[in-house]
Parts: C-alpha cells; sequence; structure tokens
C-alpha cells in the first residue's frame, strides 16, 4: 500500500477558485478509487446531515450501497496498524466506521470523501479512500456540509491575505511582528498580528484561512 501524505494541491478549474479545509494529520490511502459525478438528488439520497461542519453521515440507502466495501475493510482489517516507513509503537488499529467529509469545495463545485479509518497514533489518522464524488452545489447540497458555514471561513480576505497565500507573501504584507502558538506539529502553524488584529491558521505554509479576532492563547505570556 501506499501511504500518502495529504499536502496543499488543490484540482481548480479555470475560473473557479478551490477552498480545502485544514487536515493536517490526515494521512490517506487512494487505492484505486476514481472520481465520480454525481447530481445533487442522488447525494441528497446517499448522505444526510449531521451536527458536524464538513462532514455528514450515511443515509439507510448510502449504508446499503457501502455495506460490501464495509465488509471487506472489516475482513481486511489487522489487529495492529503500521506503515511502511514508521516502526512507531503508538500507531493502533481502528476499525472504521465510514465518514463522509469535504476534501474541497469551490463556489460551483464540493468533492466529497468517503473513508474508512484504520489506524491513528497521536494526532495523525490513517484512512482507505472508499469513494470520491464530485457534486454541483445546491441549497440541500450545502446543507449537508454546512457549506455556507465552510466558505465563510476560508474564503475571508484582509488585505489580499486569504487560502492559499504563501507564508513568504504573507510577511511580505504584514511584516515579521506577531504571536505564535507553540503546537506540536511545524506544518500547521497559528499565528497573530496584533497591529492588524488578525488570526492566521498556516498549513504546510500556505495560509488556510484567516480571522478578525484575538485568539484566546494570544493573550499568554
Amino acid at each position: 500500500m501506499i501511504y500518502l501524505f495529504i499536502a496543499f494541491q488543490l484540482a481548480a478549474s479555470p475560473g473557479s477558485k478551490w477552498y480545502r479545509p485544514v487536515d493536517i494529520g490526515r494521512h490517506l490511502d487512494r487505492g484505486k478509487v476514481t472520481q465520480k459525478r454525481i447530481s445533487p438528488e442522488r447525494a441528497i439520497e446517499l448522505f444526510r446531515a449531521d451536527d458536524r461542519i464538513g462532514s455528514c453521515a450515511l443515509t439507510d440507502e448510502g449504508k446499503g450501497m457501502f455495506e460490501p466495501a464495509t465488509r471487506k475493510l472489516i475482513r481486511s482489517a489487522k489487529p495492529w496498524f503500521r506503515t511502511k516507513r514508521s516502526k512507531d509503537r503508538a500507531l493502533r488499529s481502528f476499525k472504521g466506521p465510514l465518514a463522509v467529509i469535504v476534501r474541497e469545495f469551490s463556489t460551483d463545485e464540493v468533492r466529497i470523501w468517503v473513508v474508512w479509518k484504520k489506524g491513528h497514533s497521536r494526532w495523525h489518522s490513517f484512512f482507505d479512500l472508499v469513494a470520491e464524488y464530485l457534486v454541483k452545489r445546491s441549497g440541500p447540497v450545502d446543507g449537508l456540509f454546512f457549506l455556507d458555514q465552510l466558505e465563510q471561513r476560508y474564503a475571508l480576505t484582509y488585505q489580499g491575505i486569504g487560502h492559499g497565500t504563501t507564508v513568504d507573501e504573507l510577511t511580505a504584507k504584514l511584516g515579521t511582528k506577531h504571536k505564535e502558538y507553540p503546537g506540536q506539529s511545524p506544518s500547521f502553524r497559528n499565528l497573530y498580528f496584533p497591529n492588524h488584529e488578525l488570526h492566521v491558521v498556516i498549513q504546510e505554509s500556505i495560509v488556510m484561512y484567516v480571522e478578525r479576532e484575538r485568539p484566546g492563547w494570544a493573550d499568554s505570556p
């Protein structure tokens, strides 16, 4: 199996900006899954909203559709979990269940992943990709994933800084006077620029989103 760390790379179509929610620590084995396009009506048949932003649940029809894949994944699950690159004893197996998440979205479409969680270690999670769908956005589809709330967060810009801005472009614009949250991963950073009252979330040296607010950790000495 090949385990891929989800690096920042968007498959944007011409004239359409795509936004990818934060996915630090998520590792995915794509296998042989290919993307399929389904209608908004079909998406509503397969998925149902729950209270999580950026993800949803399967309907009874959706569960039935993926039952063969689920049984296969359960049979192939091991009592332990390792990757070829790591002998980390903290890695633990995890047998599902299936989850439905937003991989990325634009103003017109949303790319949906159906994934199976098979292992975790600390803040890392390992998944098998079961299905990938591209769906045209509509009111009901947006409601499945609270896409309006995601869009409010990820589409926000400040002085031209927003989703997709590089760290070099950020510091060239705002300078280097900021506070940084002492997080566990060097690939995931939280910066606060007090002169601009701007909170910036960064993954893999790319701005994921900005907020015009002062985070609580910025008050720590």
